[in-house]
């Protein structure tokens, strides 16, 4: 606790970027996926003042999804959050501190949204269960997966000991590593929210080592900030760094990218009273933001034609698009994309030998990219012509 005081007495005699306030925060850009996790405690911590302040916040920066965690009120955290053109919101639980996302409906299309290991068997690692967003962003399918793990302990791993909150987030970093290779072997993966846990520890009590021992699939773009100056992390109460984004290899060259960025937001910053005021109106969390290069589908580079698998036909099409596929899981999709990588149209595909007809008519003319999905891996894609 004296820990605490000092670091609070620190951050509330900081010097302050004079003359602003939240609505001159920026993050967000065209062209790349901006995404956030935030422990906002305890939602709303300060009633209609931290709905104002969430609001004003995530409307400044411009994210594409924001993930947050301890969402109390969640009408209220849905009607701030809707309050912003375009943004709506998912939730994981009715009840107290759960999971939530925000996300930016004119920027990203909605897949699907469900939750993780809900199953008895999986409370004690999980005592929320993981929220996922299926989404689409630039022609690309993203899979984001919002945590909250289990918090507290003694800084020492005690493997086996299910009394022991660092073996619960050891063995919960581990089942969502196996879910992801086991499921999602070659899908874009990000990982990312209270992981509450440090990524610097020592080996023998690291909850992440598994993952972090796995640098060809898996990699945290948080871990210059972790390794990094004090004043950048994001539980500044401490202080420790305990909000993690951890992507899959998919992710690996959009991370040396010029343009990427992570990074801790010091919204305290822009309050007049600074941290006082963050700490006892938002949370005791700043978010952490990342921007990441979601390499659009290249209309010339689509052609993986195996007719074994599915074919559509006529090319070019007017009326009618006619698919035919041959994939046997229940999971199949056929999608159809415009020139700029947005879903235009998409349907479930029946196991088996199947023809399905998908009316193009009151799409725009022009090329577009029909592709076969099988268990959220892209099997197939060819260009299809649209003319009226």
């Amino acid at each position: 606790m004296r820990g605490f005081w000092a670091v609070l007495i620190c951050f509330m005699l900081s010097p302050r970027v004079g003359g602003q306030n939240l609505s001159d925060l920026s993050f967000g850009s065209q062209n790349e996926l901006d995404i956030m996790t935030w422990n906002l405690e305890w939602f709303p911590k300060n009633g209609a003042s931290t709905a104002d302040s969430v609001a004003q916040a995530i409307r400044a920066l411009g994210m594409d999804v924001v993930a947050c965690q301890e969402i109390n009120d969640t009408t209220l955290f849905k009607t701030a959050v809707e309050s912003i053109e375009g943004y709506k919101t998912f939730f994981g639980t009715g009840w107290h501190a759960g999971l939530a996302f925000a996300y930016n409906s004119n920027t990203v299309v909605l897949q699907d949204a469900y939750k993780l290991f809900e199953a008895s068997p999986f409370w004690n690692i999980f005592p929320r269960a993981p929220l996922v967003l299926e989404i689409w962003f630039e022609g690309e399918l993203v899979y984001i997966v919002n945590n909250h793990l289990k918090c507290c302990g003694d800084g020492f791993l005690e493997l086996g000991n299910s009394d022991d909150e660092e073996n619960r987030r050891y063995l919960a970093s581990n089942q969502l590593r196996n879910y992801i290779q086991a499921n999602l072997p070659d899908a874009r993966v990000i990982v990312l929210g209270d992981l509450n846990d440090e990524l610097t520890d020592p080996y023998n009590h690291n909850v992440f080592r598994n993952i972090l021992s796995d640098p060809d699939h898996f990699v945290f773009a948080d871990q210059a900030i972790a390794e990094g100056d004090p004043s950048t992390w994001s539980y500044p109460s401490w202080p420790s760094h305990l909000d993690h984004i951890l992507v899959t290899d998919e992710w690996m060259s959009a991370l040396d990218a010029p343009t990427f960025t992570i990074q801790t937001l010091p919204l305290a910053d822009y309050l007049p009273a600074g941290f006082f005021e963050y700490y006892s109106t938002i949370s005791d969390h700043f978010p952490v933001a990342m921007k990441i290069q979601v390499d659009p589908i290249l209309l010339n580079q689509v052609e993986i034609d195996d007719k074994s698998i599915g074919y559509s036909y006529p090319n070019p099409a007017n009326t009618f698009l006619n698919v035919h596929s041959e994939l046997a899981h229940t999971d199949a999709v056929f999608r159809l994309l415009d020139a700029r990588g947005i879903v235009a149209q998409q349907i479930e595909l029946v196991p088996g030998s199947a023809d399905v007809s998908i009316a193009v008519k009151a799409l725009p003319a022009g090329l577009y990219i029909a592709q076969w999905w099988e268990s959220g891996r892209l099997v197939k894609a060819t260009t299809v012509s649209i003319i009226h």
